[in-house]
């Protein structure tokens, strides 16, 4: 908290951590609160004449309880605006959101039932060819474990690409 001890007396010092603690702030958030309200303390000047009757006490308690309130509606537009933001970037509908994982899974199904579908046309070599590469297998090691050359491995796979663009109608990269 910062030094005030010079320009504040003790008794306000102190009634600005008991309001501070009365409203709930917690630890990380006291600093912060404290140096807002203190600013509001030093520029408070108390007037008999207008507190219509009320101590100089009761007057500031007014005066720092309607500073952290201000803190405190602040803070609460604050992540109510973060709130809509991740609203707007985040699916909220949970069942919406998963009918869009349900579909998605289907599609997936539906895809991998067309390509064994297109796999299963293929001649048996052909198919051990797609089956590796399918893996992730460099065709030099498809080449090597199938005992072909590459050269013959590169053949299967214009082959497969033939079969494929011709079911797809559409070239395949």
């Amino acid at each position: 908290m910062g030094n005030y001890d010079q320009q504040v007396e003790a008794w306000k010092l102190n009634l600005v951590k008991e309001r501070i603690h009365e409203h709930g702030f917690r630890c990380g958030d006291i600093d912060e609160a404290h140096q807002d309200v203190m600013l509001a303390v030093i520029n408070f000047k108390y007037d008999p004449e207008k507190s219509k009757g009320a101590s100089e006490r009761t007057a500031l308690t007014t005066v720092i309880d309607n500073q952290l309130l201000l803190i405190k509606r602040g803070r609460a537009r604050y992540k109510k605006n973060v709130q809509k933001y991740r609203e707007l970037c985040v699916p909220h509908d949970l069942d919406n959101n998963l009918d869009l994982k349900h579909m998605e899974h289907q599609r997936r199904h539906e895809l991998e039932q067309d390509v064994q579908s297109l796999i299963s046309r293929l001649d048996p070599m052909d198919q051990r060819v797609c089956k590796k590469l399918m893996d992730g297998e460099p065709i030099f090691h498809v080449a090597k474990s199938l005992d072909m050359s590459r050269y013959d491995v590169a053949r299967s796979v214009g082959r497969i690409r033939e079969i494929l663009e011709s079911l797809t109608l559409g070239p395949v990269n």
